[in-house]
């Protein structure tokens, strides 16, 4: 009594996506475009290469995504084996990726501006990078100054 959706349909579906990428890219206005979907060179190579596999997998992972004529494909290598997953560009599960993956750069971002900050306070507000030149400069400006 099984239902309709099933973990092979779901990779079926990724597979005619990526299909459809593949197509959409092989007719595209674009000459270097159109030259690497056909030669499966770039980004492309990647993605021909790799198995479909479900939305789930990338979660909380790195991944590459490349969106064409309404359809996106995320992929990338996960415990050593590249996989994709495709679907529409407006699916929940490509939208739910996308974000999760805006909200770790942005945690990233929050965090090396709060190091930073750190690194600044205990250096009294001045760089490292101007503590180099004043140190390299420092008898320049003196013997300048001092008119020696």
């Amino acid at each position: 009594m099984g239902g309709r959706g099933s973990a092979s349909s779901g990779i079926a579906k990724s597979n005619r996506t990526r299909n459809e990428i593949f197509y959409s890219a092989e007719n595209s206005q674009l000459k270097g475009l159109r030259n690497q979907a056909r030669e499966r060179e770039g980004k492309f190579a990647a993605m021909a290469e790799a198995r479909a596999t479900n939305a789930q997998t990338f979660s909380g992972k790195e991944f590459k995504d490349y969106s064409i004529a309404g359809n996106t494909i995320i992929y990338g290598t996960i415990g050593g084996k590249a996989v994709f997953y495709a679907d529409k560009s407006n699916s929940p599960a490509i939208m739910k990726l996308m974000s999760e993956r805006e909200a770790r750069g942005k945690k990233f971002i929050e965090d090396m501006k709060k190091d930073m900050a750190i690194t600044a306070s205990k250096q009294g507000g001045r760089t490292s990078t101007y503590d180099r030149w004043e140190k390299r400069n420092r008898s320049k400006f003196d013997a300048w100054f001092n008119g020696s």
